[in-house]
């Protein structure tokens, strides 16, 4: 909803000293920023190039979420058939790599998409998390458009410079309700970018 509170707008609280962690406590919630990205058409692809160039495509686009993340600080959390959830602490890296993967894709039968979300989450057996950022950043990826990437508003204060931003009407976010807080980022000047070849 609009005017959410910027979860990054106060300075983070120094580290708990370990007699302060109680092993059989409540989990705590941890903030941070999530992005998804997925293929559009990834299934009808599948139809009617087949099983082995469906397979190219989709270790190709593997290996440019893993090269972009490794260049910006982001961990991949996740791999979700044709797409990856990314998770990280620093809001703009995240805000950037998300929109970078989806600008590298021009052209071809695949285009890419993302969503990004940033908010507490409980983090479960310390490599999984969950919680309604998580399921925010992934509603949000499957509603935009090839091209474009949708955050929340408490990511705003993350987007690059290089990235154009325009606020969306209010969207019903299935099962999150109505959001006014919603903006779509596109690559403010894709010259000069260079492009990724998924093999298709």
């Amino acid at each position: 909803m609009a005017g959410k509170l910027n979860f990054y707008e106060n300075a983070p609280e120094p580290a708990r000293h370990p007699r302060e962690v109680a092993l059989d406590g409540e989990p705590p919630q941890i903030v941070r920023t999530f992005g998804f990205v997925d293929l559009i058409g990834f299934t009808t692809y599948c139809d009617v190039a087949g099983p082995g160039n469906a397979q190219i495509a989709l270790r190709s686009f593997r290996k440019l979420i893993r090269r972009i993340c490794s260049q910006r600080g982001v961990r991949v959390s996740r791999w979700l058939g044709d797409g990856a959830m990314l998770v990280g602490v620093g809001l703009g890296d995240v805000v950037a790599c998300t929109l970078d993967i989806v600008s590298r894709i021009q052209d071809g039968p695949l285009g890419v998409r993302g969503g990004v979300s940033t908010g507490p989450a409980l983090l479960l057996d310390g490599d999984d998390y969950t919680g309604r950022a998580v399921n925010l950043a992934s509603r949000l990826c499957d509603i935009a458009e090839a091209g474009t990437v949708y955050i929340d508003g408490d990511s705003k204060t993350g987007i690059p410079v290089w990235a154009l931003y325009e606020i969306c009407d209010t969207l019903d976010v299935k099962g999150l309700g109505l959001r006014e807080d919603i903006g779509k980022l596109t690559l403010l000047d894709p010259s000069g970018v260079a492009t990724w070849d998924l093999g298709v």
